[in-house]
């Protein structure tokens, strides 16, 4: 009779710890690299309000799951290559432009601003910018001689800051992450809608309207990932694409996208020709 009972306490006892094992064991083993994840809700935590970008960190160092960032007075990201030169070139985006999952040497700005003496180069981008951050960010940078801004399909989705509302995400468990992360999934693999519904979407619009100002500003050149927009755009807006690498992706982990140090060299040599050629345009010697 004790064999049984002892049994059914241990099977009761396996299921009702079930959660905090499997959560001990994602956390040891996190075989999609999900435990990154937190390094937004810890950044979410910190941004304010700006006038020009929307919102911005505040000066300061902020430590993440395995790098840092330090935001220097403007609440720009430190470069630490930058050579501080005559010839101010202002970067500036999302996440991709703002060295998300590595530290501030590795940034791809960084490797950029140590081959270019002439140059001063301001990272003025952050997580969440969209192309509306980027339009009306660069009022806050009148001087900027040169504008690379490197567009993400992301960019056409809803405005963060301002009177629209600050990003936010929650500290979440390991399960949570896992879940969220499927759900994500889920909602990129749905079926994409029909183009002229694409086109309809506000959002959209606006995305378009912001190339448009950015283009005719005449300091900005365009930067993206290669086969993220229609041929259209890319030819409209002379945007230099990126080609990833299939056999060697450079990304922080196996469900987080963003460049690796070595993905940033390969950003970093591919934009570096095009940023020379603009900046001995804009400010010859």
């Amino acid at each position: 009779m004790k064999r049984p009972l002892r049994i059914i306490v241990l099977i009761i006892f396996l299921i009702v710890t079930l959660p905090i094992e499997l959560e001990v064991l994602l956390y040891l083993l996190d075989p999609w690299g999900l435990k990154y994840f937190d390094d937004l809700a810890i950044l979410w935590e910190n941004v304010v309000i700006d006038p020009d970008r929307g919102y911005v960190l505040p000066a300061g160092t902020y430590k993440f799951s395995h790098w840092t960032a330090t935001i220097n007075e403007g609440s720009v990201r430190a470069v630490p290559g930058n050579q501080r030169g005559s010839c101010k070139v202002l970067f500036i985006g999302d996440s991709v432009t703002w060295g998300h999952g590595v530290d501030d040497a590795d940034t791809w700005i960084s490797r950029i601003a140590e081959q270019m003496p002439q140059i001063d180069a301001i990272n003025a981008a952050l997580d969440g910018y969209n192309s509306e951050n980027v339009r009306r960010g660069i009022a806050g940078f009148p001087d900027a001689k040169v504008i690379v801004y490197f567009v993400i399909g992301n960019d056409a989705e809803p405005t963060s800051g301002w009177d629209y509302g600050l990003p936010q995400q929650p500290h979440l468990s390991m399960i949570e992450k896992y879940i969220r992360y499927i759900q994500l999934n889920a909602q990129i693999n749905a079926p994409a809608p029909k183009a002229e519904t694409a086109q309809q979407d506000p959002n959209y619009i606006r995305f378009k309207n912001d190339l448009q100002a950015l283009a005719d500003d005449g300091r900005v050149i365009f930067f993206a990932p290669k086969d993220v927009f229609e041929a259209s755009i890319v030819s409209q807006y002379d945007i230099h694409e990126l080609t990833a690498d299939p056999k060697n992706p450079d990304r922080i982990s196996a469900a987080d996208p963003h460049p690796n140090p070595n993905g940033h060299r390969r950003v970093a040599a591919f934009i570096l020709p095009f940023v020379q050629s603009a900046a001995a345009k804009a400010c010859p010697q």
